[in-house]
């Protein structure tokens, strides 16, 4: 995390790898259905598998929808997932437990229509509880972040969004099969912060083709936006990415 104070300095790096859950995923276990009941806070993750785009960079499992379906097929996740939300919930007896954060991540949630958001938040409501007040996060991605979608999500309960910039750099943006720019990033970031919600920059170190002066634009860049916080994840090569497969010939 960055401190978003204009006399920052910059300090050695290190590979300290980023936890984002722990264990990995690669050593998770089933878990027994009493460990789903105990009566402890609750974290809820929503998923959204699908993008308009594949990164080159991406390991994720994820569909990228072409405009003719997009509608009907998230429509029908939209419907799948309520009904999870509702089964679940009864099953394990989740409805007591007090939720702490709900975070809406991707895949690019901010493919989702509006009516889509204020069902699965209405379902989340009637089946949990979410009396008090938790961090509230829908990730988003530059490109799909219209001023129409953000009037949508202003009326929503959400308190933080968490945008994936990954680099302000033109030519590195367009290396990885991104379809924005640093122009489209910076609108889509000005879009954001007059939601009201605290606003996260998702930056990536290491990407293909980047220099020690394009990384000092993208951070540069950044913290002028005036965003709450930064994060920054490093580049790791996995075998499903186009990364791994090298320059294409």
């Amino acid at each position: 995390m960055l401190n978003t104070r204009k006399d920052y300095q910059f300090w050695d790096p290190k590979r300290t790898g980023f936890v984002t859950n722990y264990p990995n995923f690669l050593h998770w276990k089933q878990l027994a259905s009493q460990k789903l009941r105990e009566d402890r806070p609750l974290n809820i993750y929503v998923h959204t598998p699908f993008c308009i785009q594949r990164c080159s960079y991406c390991y994720y499992k994820t569909v990228n929808l072409k405009p003719a379906e997009k509608a009907d097929r998230i429509s029908r996740y939209v419907d799948s997932l309520c009904r999870e939300i509702e089964l679940a919930s009864q099953y394990y007896g989740l409805g007591e437990r007090p939720v702490v954060s709900v975070y809406f991540g991707g895949g690019t949630p901010t493919l989702l229509e509006g009516e889509q958001f204020e069902r699965i938040i209405a379902t989340l409501q009637k089946n949990l509880n979410l009396t008090h007040d938790p961090e509230f996060t829908i990730e988003a991605e530059p490109v799909t972040l219209t001023e129409s979608k953000a009037a949508i999500l202003k009326t929503l309960p959400m308190n933080r969004m968490s945008m994936g910039v990954q680099s302000f750099d033109d030519g590195i943006i367009a290396r990885s099969h991104r379809l924005d720019n640093e122009k489209k990033a910076l609108k889509a970031i000005a879009i954001a912060l007059d939601t009201g919600a605290a606003i996260n920059i998702d930056l990536m170190s290491g990407m293909a083709e980047e220099t020690e002066a394009s990384w000092a634009h993208s951070v540069s860049r950044a913290l002028e936006t005036g965003v709450q916080s930064i994060t920054i994840y490093k580049t790791e090569l996995y075998t499903n990415t186009e990364y791994y497969k090298g320059p294409p010939t």
